[in-house]
């Protein structure tokens, strides 16, 4: 039997202010429909037996009409080959109030597609394999209790775990978002009866265990995530075998920072040029200042920058700032208000109280804040 497995594609995703000449929409919101459109096409010209989304196929759970279209468009590609597809929701997907309903129940009108978003375990049985899905949970408590009770079904030749979830293990397998669940690796380990384990929500592609894999997203959507490949992943069951099959994306590209501490401002500048040189097509592009002062920052020719990298989509600068004593200071790019939060607390000096249930209570604080926002 032979799986192809992709994940968090992420559909509608947008950023920086460059437009696509041909379609006249976001350059980057361009990059992701087209990264989806070639895994489509793949799949139509080398048609597995099942195709496996793990979550986060729309960058929100409110998607543009843009991206449904596109979804809907593609999606019935693999329908009509008669190829079945069963995708979950992720994290970006679910709504946080169950009354608003999931864009996910629009696929229920296709033959050979299977959604699964109700924040509830499902197994789906598909020739000889049987397909245990569990989407996006509504607590880390409800998504440890349905992968505990999860046992192989011994009716069918095969049986297929597919999760979207974050890992901790010595290192943690996340994305700092709000909602995200993370389950520990012991509980993954413990699913070695299982014939493959496709897990989404992590954007690297990576072999978890020797039945678990992260697909990995399809572009790259932040500067974590320079240097990484992006693709999907060919299964073979019956002979034991995944081949990761990798996307050409846009080039990310993250500079080699620049000690300012000893330079003047048209140094800084020629540095720049120098490190852009050849690499500006198409890329997005970030350079660091290291030990800058601010007064150096706010007298650089910005003009001569925007010159220099006019080729490319975007440059992003990181500024870690030289303080008034000689000591670098924090940069300046900020974190996800929960990691900021974490941070924020974990400095404090507080001797009555548990700083892991304070961290805890507060993100949650924050997830509600923002879900209620967003409805």
């Amino acid at each position: 039997m032979k799986l192809v497995h992709f994940s968090d594609t992420h559909l509608g995703f947008s950023d920086y202010n460059k437009v696509d000449p041909e379609t006249g929409i976001n350059l980057r919101e361009a990059d992701v429909y087209h990264a989806f459109a070639r895994v489509i096409d793949y799949i139509i010209n080398n048609p597995p037996d099942i195709v496996i989304h793990s979550g986060d196929l729309f960058d929100t759970h409110r998607p543009s009409n843009r991206a449904i279209n596109i979804a809907l468009k593609e999606i019935a590609k693999i329908s009509q080959k008669q190829i079945p597809l069963v995708m979950i929701s992720g994290n970006h997907s679910t709504p946080r109030v169950k009354t608003s309903g999931s864009i996910f129940e629009i696929f229920e009108i296709f033959d050979n597609v299977y959604p699964v978003y109700q924040s509830k375990y499902k197994e789906i049985i598909i020739k000889d394999a049987a397909l245990h899905c569990v989407p996006h949970m509504a607590t880390e408590e409800e998504l440890r209790k349905v992968f505990d009770n999860l046992k192989p079904n011994s009716k069918v030749k095969y049986n297929i775990i597919i999760a979207h979830m974050g890992v901790t293990a010595d290192v943690q397998y996340k994305m700092g978002e709000f909602n995200e669940l993370i389950i520990p690796y012991g509980v993954i380990k413990k699913k070695n009866n299982f014939d493959y384990i496709a897990l989404g929500h992590y954007h690297k592609n990576l072999l978890l265990a020797d039945n678990c894999y992260y697909s990995g997203s399809t572009e790259r959507f932040s500067f974590n995530e320079v240097g990484q490949d992006k693709g999907f992943i060919e299964v073979n069951l019956s002979q034991k075998k995944t081949v990761f099959i990798p996307l050409k994306v846009r080039e990310m590209i993250a500079l080699e920072s620049i000690d300012c501490r000893d330079l003047n401002i048209n140094e800084i500048v020629k540095k720049v040029e120098q490190l852009i040189t050849g690499k500006t097509l198409g890329s997005i592009l970030q350079v660091t200042f290291d030990n800058i002062k601010k007064h150096q920052y706010a007298e650089l020719n910005f003009q001569k920058l925007r010159d220099l990298t006019k080729d490319a989509v975007h440059l992003k600068i990181i500024c870690n700032w030289m303080s008034e004593k000689g000591k670098e200071s924090t940069n300046t790019a900020i974190g996800t208000l929960s990691a900021e939060f974490e941070s924020f607390i974990e400095h404090q000096d507080i001797k009555d109280l548990d700083k892991k249930k304070l961290k805890e209570l507060g993100i949650n604080y924050l997830s509600i804040t923002q879900g209620a926002e967003e409805e």
